[in-house]
């Protein structure tokens, strides 16, 4: 598997280099301030400078708008260029900015292809038998704007008397006091209902929730070796804490990937309908041991009642009952681990291949032989197997 870091250059030299398109990158990773965009490939002397303006590493957020806005006013944004806006998500929103500024969307899966390389030594790290010590796992950071809901789903934890029956963090900056600010924040995505809950439990906490540290770096999702697979398999189930969960998006990041590959089931904190986007690359859920209707709920409050419901049940199990529980559902956790390490990166790229082609197929409509790009079955196949490799 290639490195993420390198992802780019390995695009770029071989994809659009061939087709004499500059590739717009932010780095470091993360970042979509208009001063870290960075560029690969040269002005065309035709002057059409056709370009790939990547925004795949993070969501769509007012920030990363504003750092458009400032490239197309550097770029000029003239007709008679092919321009791609190419994203890790899939919403309306996207799709409006890529019409308003007459660019194509080329969707993929970026988390997928960058949970290949920071997990990729699960494969040969031996897994640990018998080491369930707690129901759940439910491991928060960032806690304020569109993460607030962490606010309230721990809040319900404790409300429920919950939490201290699983390994739970939360990053609550004492010093700070997010929760408060959370809530006394005009613009919060929080519920009044969510808010006095918060309220009640958290705004007078002292300290963190902490679960193995309490230095989380911002990167601390990338990072996987031993000491992290023993953690991650500490707890039977991970309840996952999505970065998009307020908005109707379709948009999944790593930290879905972490109970796939230490072997264990999970509960999905994300977004509406962000379950049934993950099945769509082939993976199986746990609807036959768990209610996963909370998918299917659009009320962001009633999502994580429905999800802490769930844990409640399986908090109920003594010791035995998990580990035979775990026992019941090992063929699709295997299958799940064997899935991720075989068929999945050939469809994240066989899915970004199709969708450039789909690009230049809308570009190509209409237009000369020399103002094509041609993009046929033989030159995807060969670029596939290479990025396979």
């Amino acid at each position: 598997m290639f490195s993420v870091e390198n992802l780019y250059h390995i695009l770029y030299d071989n994809v659009f280099n061939k087709f004499n398109i500059r590739a717009l990158y932010f780095f470091p990773f993360g970042s979509v301030k208009i001063n870290d965009l960075h560029n690969l490939g040269n002005v065309l002397n035709d002057g059409r400078n056709n370009i790939i303006y990547f925004q795949d590493q993070e969501p769509i957020t007012d920030e990363s708008k504003i750092s458009f806005q400032k490239f197309l006013f550097s770029y000029g944004n003239p007709g008679g260029r092919l321009k791609i806006f190419c994203s890790s998500e899939k919403s309306e929103l996207v799709e409006k900015i890529c019409k308003e500024n007459k660019f194509f969307h080329l969707y993929y899966f970026f988390h997928g292809l960058a949970a290949l390389d920071w997990y990729r030594d699960a494969k040969y790290l031996s897994t640990i038998d018998n080491s369930i010590q707690s129901p759940y796992m439910s491991l928060n950071r960032l806690c304020t704007n569109l993460r607030s809901y962490r606010l309230y789903l721990v809040s319900e934890l404790l409300e429920q008397n919950l939490l201290e029956l699983g390994i739970v963090s939360l990053q609550l900056n004492p010093k700070e006091n997010l929760a408060k600010k959370e809530i006394f924040d005009s613009n919060s995505y929080l519920s009044i209902d969510a808010k006095k809950l918060i309220l009640k439990h958290l705004v007078n906490k002292n300290k963190n929730f902490v679960a193995d540290q309490d230095n989380i770096t911002g990167n601390h999702s990338s990072h996987f070796g031993k000491n992290e697979l023993k953690f991650w398999q500490r707890s039977l189930f991970h309840i996952v804490s999505e970065t998009v969960f307020y908005e109707e998006k379709l948009h999944l990041t790593e930290k879905i990937f972490k109970p796939i590959v230490v072997k264990r089931p999970f509960m999905l904190v994300g977004a509406y309908k962000n379950l049934e986007y993950l099945k769509s690359y082939g993976f199986k859920t746990f609807d036959k041991w768990i209610d996963e209707s909370y998918d299917n709920e659009k009320d962001p409050d009633k999502r994580i009642q429905l999800v802490v419901k769930e844990i409640a049940k399986i908090s109920k199990l003594n010791n035995k009952q998990l580990h035979d529980l775990k026992k019941d559902m090992q063929s699709t956790l295997d299958y799940n681990f064997n899935h991720f390490f075989g068929n999945f990166k050939e469809i994240v790229i066989g899915e970004f291949l199709d969708n450039l082609q789909f690009c230049f197929n809308q570009w190509n409509n209409g237009r000369l032989d020399d103002m094509i790009f041609k993009l046929n079955d033989t030159d995807k196949q060969e670029i596939k197997q290479l990025l396979l490799q």
